[in-house]
């Protein structure tokens, strides 16, 4: 068997990382906002940006960024239907080698203004379904490599398990809340039946009680 470079183990010592930060007792923000730092730190780029999918309307809300400035994060709409997002979507992992001159970039000015140059974006999936991106920026012209690209999607793969990690319980903690108060509810209509059955003369009473959704 062929020993790991000492890149390699870098590597798997990266993604050892990223996933230490998914499984950590962190609220989804936190571990998005973790994420997306340690993005910039493996890959040495300025900035690093998530989106997810906004089943309603289309559009990829912000979630989460690292090195870029305020006016940038609210620069405007992306939608799913951009041309960039659109590829992302459809597997490709897409390199834009100068957003300065590339017709693709949506805002230009923005990007020129923060003094971005070079991005990389890839899909973030669960099950194979598109669920947002993930974007990797650099400063200076930069042809991102596999390496690059492989961990860009690596960190997109954890966001993906945080964001459906986070969903599950949510569901989880809606679902102990409803059973506890149907449970409550339950005891509630108890107290409201009494203990035992009126005697009448002449007449032979029972009963049964089933509490509602019980």
């Amino acid at each position: 068997m062929a020993k790991k470079t000492g890149k390699q183990i870098e590597r798997d010592e990266q993604l050892y990382q990223l996933i230490a930060l998914v499984a950590g007792a962190f609220s989804l923000q936190e571990v998005l906002d973790k994420l997306a730092e340690a993005a910039v730190k493996i890959t040495g780029v300025k900035a690093c940006s998530i989106r997810l999918l906004d089943e309603e309307d289309g559009d990829l809300k912000m979630r989460s960024t690292y090195g870029l400035s305020e006016e940038y994060r609210n620069k405007g709409v992306v939608s799913k239907d951009d041309t960039v997002v659109k590829a992302a979507f459809a597997g490709e992992a897409v390199v834009l080698d100068d957003v300065r001159v590339d017709g693709r970039v949506k805002y230009k000015e923005a990007a020129i203004k923060e003094g971005l140059v070079s991005q990389l974006t890839v899909a973030m999936r669960f099950r194979g379904k598109a669920i947002g991106v993930l974007r990797l920026y650099s400063p200076r012209p930069r042809r991102f490599d596999e390496d690059d690209i492989s961990l860009a999607r690596a960190v997109a793969s954890q966001c993906a398990v945080a964001i459906t990690n986070a969903k599950l319980y949510a569901k989880a903690i809606e679902g102990a809340h409803m059973a506890e108060q149907m449970r409550l509810a339950g005891v509630i209509q108890r107290r409201m039946i009494p203990k035992k059955a009126p005697l009448i003369p002449g007449l032979d009473m029972a009963a049964t009680y089933i509490p509602c959704f019980d």
